[in-house]
């Protein structure tokens, strides 16, 4: 079985890609899903993310192979990964919605 998450990742690193947007019906991808204190985890440096996904806050059945797919994308190259819902991929490229991991610092800053 091929993972859509890992093989979009491969083919963005292979055609030199910046941003991976990984669709999917969820908003965002939270901590604690599901509980009573679930949050929404708007950006994440790949630190971050891999160590929720060690804890087991990111299950295979659930988030789990996008955010391994968005780390694997930075981590060979890529600048950012966004994961979304589909209605919501042009406000999350903007930085308004959904799950941005990006490399070391989620900030970037221009001279």
């Amino acid at each position: 079985m091929i993972d859509k998450d890992r093989a979009s990742a491969i083919l963005a690193n292979d055609i030199h890609a910046e941003e991976l947007v990984l669709l999917t019906n969820a908003d965002a991808v939270y901590a604690d899903f599901g509980k009573l204190f679930q949050r929404r985890l708007a950006k994440l440096t790949v630190k971050e993310a891999r160590d929720l996904l060690k804890t087991g806050q990111l299950p295979e059945g659930s988030m789990g192979p996008k955010v391994e797919a968005a780390v694997q994308f930075i981590e060979r190259g890529g600048e950012r990964a966004i994961i979304c819902a589909l209605d919501q991929a042009e406000s999350a490229l903007k930085g308004e919605s959904g799950t941005e991991i990006a490399t070391t610092s989620i900030f970037h800053w221009k001279l």
